[in-house]
């Protein structure tokens, strides 16, 4: 899981996702749990901008070509409308 909140982290959570990602693959992880938020850009046809949970959304494409065995991605399910 990648900290926005974090002023180090913010803009950088592609980078360092991706970067988690390949760790654990490196390390042997056989099943990965990855906390990622829906790419609202895309879900609005780009009227909305939510940078963070864009650039989570992108690490998701990272997680599928790691290689894992398995793989969870734990995602809010939203109750408004975009």
């Amino acid at each position: 899981m990648t900290n926005f909140g974090d002023p180090a982290q913010r803009g950088r959570e592609e980078e360092i996702g991706a970067s988690a990602v390949n760790a654990a693959r490196s390390a042997g992880v056989k099943h990965l749990i990855w906390s990622t938020l829906p790419d609202v850009e895309k879900i609005s046809g780009g009227r909305l901008k939510v940078e963070h949970f864009t650039m989570k959304a992108h690490v998701d494409a990272v997680v599928r070509s790691a290689g894992f065995e398995r793989h969870t991605f734990v995602r809010r399910r939203s109750t408004s409308r975009i």
